[in-house]
């Protein structure tokens, strides 16, 4: 009768040795997670007398007491001391905006200048409820129109082109 044992692991093919060797972590990593609650509670057991030793028995409660005191002196002096200087930039700067200086309000004759166009035009532009402006690639002025609320910007047959409706668009073209 042949030994169970295998005497000359060496004459194992890498396949067998990977299987045993996958086999063998795969059962430690079982082994690991079954036994993991006895490790937990040897922790919380071994916690609790740490916890009695320091805490009770070794007056760690009154060391508790102090550092609880220093850290909230600690957190009330960073507190008082954004308050405190929250207030002085209330007293300082008040309600008004003194440290800029608000820029000049655009004027129609200023944005007609940067627009290249008439003053006039801004101004009547300006009373518009609606306003459409088309530019060129350069970024200039091209063509403005005024609409009335309701009004469309474009002919019915136009606006069923771009929307797709048209006689040209693909759903009609079968």
């Amino acid at each position: 009768m042949r030994p169970l044992i295998i005497t000359r692991p060496e004459k194992q093919s890498a396949s067998q040795r990977w299987g045993y060797g996958l086999l063998t972590a795969l059962f430690w990593g079982l082994f690991g997670y079954f036994i993991r609650p006895l490790f937990t509670l040897g922790a919380w057991a071994l916690g609790y007398w740490r916890f009695q030793d320091v805490m009770i028995d070794g007056h760690g409660l009154d060391h508790l007491a102090r550092l609880l005191f220093i850290y909230v002196s600690i957190i009330a002096g960073m507190s008082l001391s954004l308050i405190a200087w929250g207030i002085y930039n209330l007293l300082r700067y008040g309600h008004n905006e003194k440290r800029i200086t608000p820029p000049d309000p655009a004027t129609p004759e200023m944005l007609a200048d940067y627009f290249e166009v008439d003053p006039d035009d801004v101004r009547a532009w300006q009373s518009t409820r609606r306003l459409v402006l088309d530019f060129d690639p350069s970024g200039r002025i091209v063509d403005s129109t005024k609409h009335l609320p309701g009004q469309l910007s474009c002919s019915d047959s136009e606006l069923e082109t771009k929307l797709g409706n048209g006689p040209s668009s693909p759903s009609n073209l079968k």
